[in-house]
């Protein structure tokens, strides 16, 4: 079936659409042999919700366990929820459709470097509040998200279709619930989310400029600020009245309110980064991470395959805190010059074909494999030999 791209200045190739079969069509990934049908998107709860993974991450640890822990509640865990390699691609096509939508000025999560132009925006200011909002992704409700599909000012689906698009981009609350919510881990999750609860957005946006306040959101984040100082409980209070009635909140006790032109207040940290008025750098935890990272890697020795493994992934975090370092503060590089040397040093010990993530290197049988290839000097193209396999059996099936 051939798609037709729309030639109108609208939105997206979604909007006001009823026809299951088209968008099943559109939905597919046909280069990667992903093919969605009518029949799949009439039976994401008994077939999709089913291929589930849910996993939980420990707030203060950061361990990871596949069961609920005994001891479970949002303020401890984090809980995530990843698709199927299939449903994930067609979540991945969604959300390219979904880029394809308008987002206002204020929103900073969707575009490049949006951490480093979200703290930009409140360049030159002294004054802010800084609030996240608790457990979004998980109060974010099926109805709000239903709706989006269907108004007018979202993607004016047909209500039938419009339910199972809702559906495709949310999971069961709990298991055997029939209310649903948007997952953590998901690729469509932030911009649904905020799609979802744009009035929200648009309405705290509305009052910041009633009260001459600069506001930007990165996904759950919040800042308002001003170049002069401000009644902040106020705004946290008439910010939390907001987040209210459209089913959220914010901790008033874990705001921020800061004024940095007063001696015992230090300068905010927005999306990770430092902000004194007319400078910004990167936060204590950006170059924590970083030396965490380059002390591990001169500390130990790579002796065996778990220890190449390990050694690689710190490898490439390492590498990718220095690129993120190197965009917010670029004038300072030459503080990390050491680092930057050792980086350097020792790039070609690694291959930046595979990820050290991938599922392959969880079997011992390929840590080994891997592991020679290093110890050989023929990284690159052990790795293109595990591309060319999967290439050909794409091209098979």
């Amino acid at each position: 079936m051939r798609v037709r791209k729309l030639k109108s200045n609208n939105k997206s190739i979604l909007f006001n659409r009823g026809n299951k079969k088209f968008i099943a069509e559109l939905l597919s990934d046909r280069k990667n042999n992903v093919i969605i049908t009518r029949r799949d998107l009439n039976n994401i709860e008994k077939v999709m919700d089913k291929e589930l993974i849910t996993f939980y991450q420990s707030k203060t640890t950061k361990h990871r366990t596949k069961k609920q822990p005994k001891d479970y509640s949002p303020k401890k865990y984090r809980k995530f929820t990843d698709a199927s390699p299939r449903r994930k691609r067609v979540l991945k096509k969604l959300n390219s459709y979904l880029n394809e939508l308008p987002i206002p000025h204020y929103l900073y999560s969707r575009s490049e470097r949006g951490f480093l132009k979200n703290a930009k925006a409140h360049y030159g200011n002294v004054a802010f509040v800084l609030m996240d909002i608790s457990s979004f992704f998980p109060n974010c409700t099926f109805d709000y998200v239903k709706n989006f599909f269907v108004r007018d000012s979202g993607l004016k689906m047909k209500p039938d279709l419009a339910d199972k698009m809702a559906k495709l981009v949310t999971v069961p609350q709990s298991h055997n619930s029939h209310k649903r919510c948007v997952p953590q881990g998901f690729p469509t999750s932030p911009l649904i989310c905020f799609f979802a609860y744009k009035f929200m957005f648009d309405k705290i946006n509305n009052y910041a400029i009633k009260n001459n306040l600069t506001f930007s959101t990165y996904v759950d984040d919040i800042t308002l600020s001003s170049k002069y100082d401000f009644d902040k409980e106020k705004v946290v209070n008439d910010v939390v009245s907001i987040l209210n009635e459209y089913g959220h909140t914010s901790k008033t006790e874990k705001c921020k309110k800061i004024n940095i032109t007063e001696p015992t207040c230090f300068p905010p940290t927005i999306t990770g980064i430092w902000v004194k008025r007319y400078k910004i750098r990167a936060s204590k935890k950006i170059y924590d991470k970083m030396m965490k990272s380059y002390n591990y890697l001169i500390s130990n020795k790579i002796l065996d395959a778990d220890s190449y493994l390990k050694s690689w992934k710190q490898f490439v975090k390492l590498k990718g805190i220095l690129q993120t370092i190197k965009y917010i503060e670029p004038q300072t590089e030459h503080k990390r010059k050491y680092i930057v040397d050792f980086v350097q040093k020792n790039k070609n010990n690694y291959t930046y074909i595979l990820s050290p993530n991938d599922n392959i290197f969880k079997s011992k049988k390929w840590q080994e494999k891997l592991y020679n290839a290093f110890q050989s000097k023929n990284l690159n193209d052990f790795a293109n030999k595990i591309i060319e396999k999967r290439n050909k059996k794409r091209n098979i099936s």
